[in-house]
């Protein structure tokens, strides 16, 4: 999961949201819940707030997120409006029902390998003049023409 925890008047309702679910399930003390998130980066630069302080509530985030599956920090961060997205496997990306509905994979054959390849398919679908793949590369294939251009 990509949990942003930032503060300002932008980040920072979101921040006091994730600490008051967090309050809600034993996590932290209500002072906690309380801290100023969008002036806490003042509150960080002038000392009125130890960095041991924000150490502390990185922790508690930690803590908080282990217990909790990704489909579960997922949910309810829709549903409380928090900055939680889930960072996706292979094996999830796979299993996209979106992915799967859009057709979204494409097996291109390799002849090596007497079968085809999955490979993502094309970003757009255009109807006159529609993207299409040839085989896949070889592990390797490139890598002495991307290192010569990246000597450059």
């Amino acid at each position: 999961m990509s949990v942003t925890f930032l503060f300002g008047s932008a980040i920072g309702p979101f921040t006091r949201r994730l600490f008051e679910w967090m309050y809600e399930e034993g996590v932290v003390d209500d002072a906690t819940r309380g801290k100023d998130w969008e002036r806490y980066t003042v509150l960080l630069v002038s000392g009125q707030e130890p960095m041991s302080e924000f150490d502390r509530c990185k922790q508690a985030i930690e803590r908080f997120t282990l217990g909790k599956t990704k489909a579960e920090l997922f949910a309810e961060a829709q549903r409380r409006s928090l900055l939680i997205v889930p960072v996706s496997t292979v094996s999830d990306l796979l299993a996209s029902e979106q992915f799967a509905a859009r057709n979204y994979w494409t097996p291109v054959p390799d002849q090596e390998l007497d079968k085809p390849v999955v490979y993502p398919g094309p970003f757009a679908r255009f109807s006159a003049t529609p993207i299409t793949y040839g085989r896949s590369p070889r592990l390797g294939e490139h890598t002495a023409a991307v290192l010569a251009e990246a000597c450059l």
